[in-house]
């Protein structure tokens, strides 16, 4: 299972790709991967999008569960 939102966009080879396939300006996508984040309310495109470029790991299960982990910051990734 991925550990991150980040490793699940870096499955493409390039942002623009995924957020084309995913149907989201490249900005946001670029933002999403920043942030490590991807909004539960694009799981469904997200998960589709893998799907159909062969990434049959990345399910809305697995999103899902990697939005679930709680969030450490900085100083806690620091302590840890």
């Amino acid at each position: 299972m991925a550990l991150s939102f980040r490793q699940i966009i870096d499955k493409w080879e390039h942002k623009t790709t995924f957020a084309q396939d995913v149907g989201v300006p490249y900005e946001r996508a670029k933002a999403w991967w920043a942030r490590d984040r991807i909004p539960g309310r694009y799981f469904v495109a997200v998960a589709k999008a893998a799907q159909s470029r062969g990434h049959t790991d990345v399910t809305e299960q697995v999103l899902s569960a990697i939005a679930a982990k709680p969030v450490l910051h900085h100083q806690d990734k620091v302590a840890a």
